[in-house]
């Protein structure tokens, strides 16, 4: 089964190792949660693949936290500086360029779904670029264009700390995702530049709030990346119900994530972790807000993984857990590919 994945952090990892032309997915160390062989084992066959800055307060926390003893909370985590951001995600572009450039016949770079589909069809990763937290833009109107030349087609207006255009939702275990204020006023004004330019919008890490305001303006699907379902792990990054109805009424999904704690009932990163566990969050979604609202957003290379779903040539195992959960061959299509496919040809084209 061929997998459309809605998130990983790839390009963060060769960036954060100094692999500045990708070597380690090209040859395939076997290193992290993605390379070529592995991706070609398991059916990895595209996906959007985020540009992110990092948070240095949050890296050390992460360092300090035994995550699989308890749940990881985090009060709200300070912005970054514009040049910091974009510094890092442009140096992350360009890594992706010279791999795409070095390789097509490994991967490439997508701006369609034409794009994508041709690229599947030989056997390349698709890869759609994601900017994750838009700290590296002050002016949208005037900047996007050259994000949207050089590829990118998918926006998180706010990773989980504030900017310009809105207020991320913190990490926290136990806690509803009404943390806070949501859009700004740029934030809305951001939402109707990437309506305009057939970018794709991406609330993964929107507070309520933030996911109200994008709803209440939005004229194409807008999705949610990674996330998980809160009535089974009440995480703030987790969506309620009313949410997961929501991203669903604008004709969007929600692509659930394969870290552990946003899965597991005590928020726990546990790599024993049952494969189960991820389709319950899968059936979730698909009963609340219908089938067309179910996809997959691994975060690989960004989280804890369950040991079951060590990298992504485990996925085959997924799929079959799903088979085994009572999802029939046209739901799981759907699940694996179909909702991402759709839901890219509605918005980027």
């Amino acid at each position: 089964m061929r997998v459309f994945d809605g998130h990983n952090d790839l390009l963060y990892r060769l960036w954060e190792t100094g692999d500045r032309d990708g070597a380690a997915f090209l040859t395939s160390d076997g290193q992290g949660h993605i390379d070529l062989e592995r991706a070609r084992i398991g059916g990895f066959s595209g996906g959007l693949f985020a540009v992110f800055a990092d948070s240095p307060e949050f890296e050390q926390t992460l360092a300090s936290t035994d995550a699989s003893a308890m749940p990881l909370s985090m009060d709200d985590i300070e912005p970054i500086g514009l040049t910091h951001a974009s510094a890092i995600c442009h140096e992350q572009i360009a890594i992706v360029r010279r791999m795409s450039a070095a390789r097509p016949d490994a991967l490439r770079i997508c701006s369609s779904t034409g794009q994508i589909g041709q690229a599947m069809s030989d056997g390349a990763v698709a890869c759609v670029l994601h900017v994750e937290g838009l700290e590296m833009i002050d002016d949208p109107r005037a900047q996007l264009p050259e994000l949207y030349d050089l590829g990118v087609r998918s926006i998180g207006p706010v990773w989980s700390r504030p900017n310009r255009f809105g207020h991320g939702v913190p990490f926290r275990y136990p806690c509803d995702p009404d943390t806070g204020p949501g859009l700004t006023a740029a934030g809305f004004e951001l939402i109707e530049i990437c309506q305009q330019m057939g970018i794709l919008v991406d609330v993964a890490h929107m507070n309520a709030a933030g996911v109200a305001d994008v709803a209440s303006v939005a004229e194409t699907p807008f999705v949610s990346s990674h996330a998980g379902v809160h009535a089974i792990c009440p995480a703030s990054r987790n969506h309620t119900d009313d949410q997961l109805r929501t991203i669903a009424h604008s004709g969007g999904l929600v692509g659930i994530v394969l870290n552990t704690d946003f899965i597991r009932r005590d928020g726990r990163a546990d790599p024993d972790t049952v494969l189960s566990s991820f389709v319950d969050h899968i059936r979730h979604v698909i009963n609340v807000a219908g089938i067309e609202a179910a996809a997959l957003g691994s975060d690989f290379d960004g989280g804890p993984v369950a040991r079951d779903l060590a990298d992504c040539s485990a996925l085959p195992s997924l799929v079959r857990r799903m088979e085994a959960g009572g999802l029939n061959a046209a739901q799981i299509e759907a699940v694996c590919h179909g909702n991402w496919l759709r839901v890219l040809k509605e918005t980027i084209g």
